[in-house]
């Protein structure tokens, strides 16, 4: 009896029994073994873990992964898609719902925002974000994979193999591969992107949301009560403002008497002062100009001047029209003659250190960075003014940032004598912004909204200190608002093309040699699309599980049948054509179909019936006779007992332990697996290890790398998930049994188990015996309780030289090391 309750815990859920529930289940099948079974099998599928179990499979099929696959192979958040699987196995959706939800929830009328999720099963696809690539050939791949994947998983069908050529042996001609593949050929996602993408809020974000957008109101509310007294200020503002600033200063051109660079690049003079640096291009440079004077000089206009002759018709030398001005200063005979206290420029480069104030704080590598073509100025202030008769001074452009010849080539110098410069300019929280300063100029009457704007702006957040706190209070909110809405995960989703594409048929199923043009349609050798059903994935899904289309439901339910049996009624299970196995059992798939059907496409009635079956309650213990006449087990007479998939193998580990963390659903983690696996590909996404109970999820939220897969779910054969896998392989490797042992994960489950024994009431003998029950789902014989108790022994006489407090454990902890590799344990059966 708990063999039979293993296995299916197993099946239905992917966990082993507890000892109660063991116990419970041996009194009650000793009652009545048919109640006992169906109440079960009940509770197994009403389970959260069996939405898991079932996902797991599906995964498989569906090629997920949480990163794009090709070079880059970066992460991607296509995990509410896994959920969305979760959440319809475990709530029984209809399979044929859930195939028209992930083929075609896009189409329906009005989708959901979970059907447009479900779409995402498409979107497992590969994304290539390489540079350099023909974005076409990609996005075609993608709609390849769809199409194949499509026919092989509903279909059974190789008709994947009519890409290039017609089927060798089965009735698929190219051109009905082509009509096949334009069903998928309608969608607006790309072959180097993952838009389109949607936002997927689950309930704690929406409210988060919520109270971050009430907070928002409140603060701009306070901000409309203040309102008209902060207008009043800053009506009285304006008018002192406006009386500071005087006149727009004047400034007049200094003629440059001498022009010298460290690089010997050639300085050729234009009217208007107009300088033009040409010759030598060095990475980096040094300018000297010498000027002379007629008045006083208070502050320097440097004027970045746009020509025909630079790159992009800008100012710059660079290639992109960028410069970068490191430091400016006035030097007489060798030595600093004059000190500059503020800076302020009408333009700078955006979201970098590119402040004009760091041309005047002596470092060389700080820089006013200006990009693009436009005109640029940069107003210098002096500590004090300078008479024009003692102007002999050399002013000194220093161009020393990494970027290469981002040198200004054209460019004048004027100078000024107003006073107000010095204190009108920016300097800290002091003085007027650059913008604001020509506003204020500005007679009211012509100011127009732009302006007008600005000044209001600067006076709340500069000026009056209510309004800034206020404002301040605004900004934070609206800061915290977008942070969060930024931390919405955003899913890809299939979506129709508003504009068809065309579709033909390839040339040797190449791209680049379109032949005859081609609309959608299904094989001819299948039961045709009903006349008035749409030519796009909707009709095709709805096609696929149709009555008339009784294929579907064989594929489905001989796939069920090897997820329970260990092979197929077909043992093909992708290929249902004139080169696969014909079923052992056709009568049995017939029915099996039919009942699929009757029962709504009800997996959970489907597989309750198989698990209720004699078939299912028999044990893999069979004469060696039986094993030698049918190896395989093809007509049925025993049990399977097939090496559990890793995910479970780790999953029972975890639950036997009790570590398991069994929250449903979220981010994919990264339990540890050695420091360095995955450096060896291209990607730069660093695996760090989990903390806390994401360590101890099961393993279908292991984040899954197409590039370097978790090291120990691909040492048993787990796979990459580039393509389907309907079936994985099985090998038996010693590296096997050496992760089993070694694995950071498998290790921590034997020492939580071992603890976990150890603290059971009762003697050694009893805990070793419900430990073998964990593991087993049975009570070990004399023989095998009497070699625990010895192998117990050994552990502690091994470890004698420890310290009392971690003898005990440490033996314990090697004594369930044990138990977790035992073959029973490994095994389904």
């Amino acid at each position: 009896a708990g063999a039979w309750l293993r296995r299916a815990a197993l099946d239905l859920t992917g966990i082993p029994p507890t000892l109660e529930e063991l116990e419970s289940f041996e009194t009650a099948a000793a009652r009545d073994w048919d109640a006992a079974t169906a109440a079960a099998v009940e509770r197994l599928l009403d389970s959260p873990r069996h939405g898991e179990r079932m996902a797991q499979w599906w995964l498989d099929l569906a090629r997920y992964a949480d990163t794009n696959g090709y070079e880059k192979d970066a992460p991607r958040t296509i995990w509410p898609w896994r959920d969305w699987v979760i959440g319809a196995f475990a709530s029984d959706l209809p399979f044929d719902r859930f195939t028209i939800e992930q083929l075609a929830g896009d189409l329906l009328p009005e989708p959901t925002r979970a059907q447009l999720v479900a779409t995402g099963f498409h979107r497992n696809t590969l994304t290539n974000e390489e540079g350099g690539t023909d974005d076409e050939e990609f996005r075609v791949a993608a709609v390849v994979d769809r199409a194949n994947t499509t026919a092989q998983l509903w279909l059974g069908s190789t008709l994947a193999c009519a890409q290039c050529h017609d089927h060798k042996y089965d009735p698929f001609s190219q051109r009905e591969y082509y009509e096949f593949y334009a069903f998928f050929d309608q969608t607006e996602d790309g072959g180097k992107q993952l838009e389109p993408l949607l936002e997927v809020a689950d309930d704690e974000h929406v409210h988060a949301e919520e109270r971050l957008r009430a907070a928002l109101a409140e603060t701009e509310a306070g901000l409309a009560r203040a309102a008209d007294a902060i207008d009043a200020r800053q009506q009285a503002w304006e008018l002192r403002a406006r009386a500071e600033l005087g006149p727009e200063p004047v400034w007049r051109p200094l003629e440059p008497h001498a022009v010298n660079t460290a690089s010997g690049a050639r300085a050729l003079g234009q009217l208007d002062a107009h300088v033009l640096i040409g010759g030598e291009l060095p990475d980096r440079d040094t300018y000297r100009i010498e000027f002379s004077a007629s008045e006083s000089v208070r502050a320097l206009r440097i004027e970045a001047l746009p020509n025909a002759a630079f790159p992009q018709g800008g100012a710059s030398r660079s290639d992109n029209a960028n410069f970068a001005l490191s430091e400016v200063r006035l030097e007489r005979d060798g030595a600093s003659s004059a000190r500059f206290t503020r800076a302020d420029a009408d333009r700078r480069q955006a979201g970098a250190n590119s402040s004009p104030a760091n041309a005047i704080d002596g470092a060389a590598d700080t820089h006013w960075i200006v990009d693009g073509a436009a005109p640029a100025a940069l107003i210098l202030v002096l500590d004090e003014a300078l008479p024009a008769s003692s102007f002999g001074h050399v002013l000194v452009l220093e161009f020393q940032s990494d970027w290469p010849r981002h040198q200004l080539g054209s460019f004048r110098v004027l100078a000024s004598a107003d006073e107000t410069l010095a204190s009108t300019l920016p300097q800290g929280p002091d003085g007027y912004p650059w913008q604001v300063r020509t506003a204020l100029r500005t007679p009211v009457e012509t100011l127009g909204d732009e302006q007008r704007e600005l000044v209001r702006a600067d006076f709340r957040t500069r000026v009056d200190a209510q309004a800034r706190e206020l404002v301040a209070r605004i900004d934070a909110a609206r800061e915290a608002l977008d942070t969060h809405r930024a931390s919405v995960p955003r899913t890809p989703i299939l979506r129709r093309r508003a504009q068809p594409r065309t579709t033909h048929v390839h040339a040797k199923g190449s791209f680049l040699s379109p032949l005859e043009e081609v609309r959608p349609d299904v094989p001819a050798v299948f039961p045709p699309l009903e006349a008035d059903a749409p030519r796009d994935r909707l009709g095709l899904a709805r096609w696929l599980v149709a009555r008339e289309n009784p294929l579907t439901a064989r594929v489905i339910a001989n796939r069920l049948w090897e997820r329970l049996f260990g092979r197929g009624l077909v043992a093909t299970l992708d290929d249902f054509g004139t080169r696969g196995d014909p079923p052992t059992h056709p009568e049995l798939l017939d029915h099996l179909a039919l009942r699929l059907v009757e029962l709504g496409w009800s997996l959970q009635a489907f597989q309750r019936e198989l698990l209720l079956s004699s078939t299912y309650a028999q044990t893999s213990c069979a004469p060696r006779e039986a094993y030698e006449l049918d190896p395989d087990n093809a007509w049925l007479a025993r049990a399977s007992r097939p090496r559990l998939e890793i995910e479970t193998l780790r999953d029972q580990a975890l639950a036997l332990s009790g570590l398991l963390f069994e929250r449903v659903g979220g981010p994919s983690v990264r339990p540890p697996q050695p420091t360095g696996v995955e450096q060896h590909v291209y990607s730069d996404d660093a695996w760090v290890d989990a903390q806390g109970p994401d360590r101890h999820r099961r393993g279908l939220y292991t984040f899954w790398k197409r590039s370097s897969p978790y090291g120990t779910f691909a040492t048993f054969d787990a796979p990459s998930r580039e393509l389907a896998c309907t079936r994985r392989a099985r090998t038996n490797t010693p590296l096997q049994a050496l992760a089993l042992l070694n694995d950071p994960a498998f290790d921590e489950c034997a020492r939580a188990l071992g603890r976990r024994l150890l603290e059971r009431a009762g003697d050694d003998r009893a805990r070793l015996a419900a430990g073998f029950r964990l593991a087993t789902a049975r009570a070990p014989s004399a023989e095998e309780l009497e070699r625990l108790v010895e192998q117990l022994a050994a552990e502690l006489h091994d470890l004698r030289e420890l310290a009392e407090p971690e003898r005990e454990p440490a033996a314990w902890a090697r004594v369930a090391t044990v138990l977790l590799n035992l073959d029973e344990a490994q095994c389904r059966n």
